[in-house]
């Protein structure tokens, strides 16, 4: 998972499935082999980023008082918003350029997918967030078109900086005729999200 720099974009090195990190921030974050760029909007377009470590990099002020962090996984790529302060906004947004057809639907536990006819080709995990001290803070994922939606609702205790992310868990699916039936298999690994120290 270490990023290495090619064509202008950090990518990892050997991964199992392709992302692109953008070299400016307006770009977007893609996953190639879906079709499916996830966009910041609001943020400086041509923000870039530092890498804070082998594996993650790093955008500093996208928003007031919000940094985001950008790590791929072996199935995909995670975000994490980081809120410094109170004045951080507790509503983020990511806007998904999908293919032709597909469609973003919230699930009945939290998350979203994307969706191409029967196939899914994208799931966005239910979102966590914590805060400084490790304490969990209520976070909620609702879809508007092609956007994904976070509110973040910390209490007036809540230790910052607090982290949010989702996970973007990409699919690969093989379709085996047998007749008129369907069998579909997808391959993939669950990953964390990140907990605080």
């Amino acid at each position: 998972m270490d990023l290495e720099h090619a064509q202008e974009e950090l990518q990892p090195e050997n991964p199992l499935v392709e992302v692109g990190i953008p070299g400016e921030l307006g770009e977007g974050i893609s996953l190639p082999a879906q079709q499916v760029t996830i966009d910041v909007p609001g943020a400086p377009s041509e923000r870039g980023p530092s890498t804070i470590s082998d594996s993650s990099a790093f955008y500093p002020n996208v928003a007031a008082d919000t940094d985001i962090v950008v790590a791929p996984t072996p199935t995909g790529v995670e975000t994490f918003s980081q809120l410094r302060t109170p004045d951080a906004p507790q509503n983020l947004q990511f806007d998904l350029e999908l293919p032709q057809g597909a469609t973003l639907e919230a699930t009945e536990e939290g998350g979203a997918v994307v969706r191409d006819g029967d196939e899914i080709q994208v799931l966005i995990h239910p979102p966590t967030a914590l805060d400084a001290n490790g304490a969990d803070i209520p976070v909620e994922l609702s879809v508007a078109g092609h956007s994904i939606l976070l509110e973040v609702s910390p209490s007036v205790d809540a230790a910052y900086p607090i982290l949010v992310d989702p996970l973007y868990e990409t699919f690969d699916w093989e379709k085996h005729y047998g007749g008129e039936n369907y069998d579909w298999a997808a391959s993939h690994v669950p990953m964390p999200g990140w907990v605080a120290e």
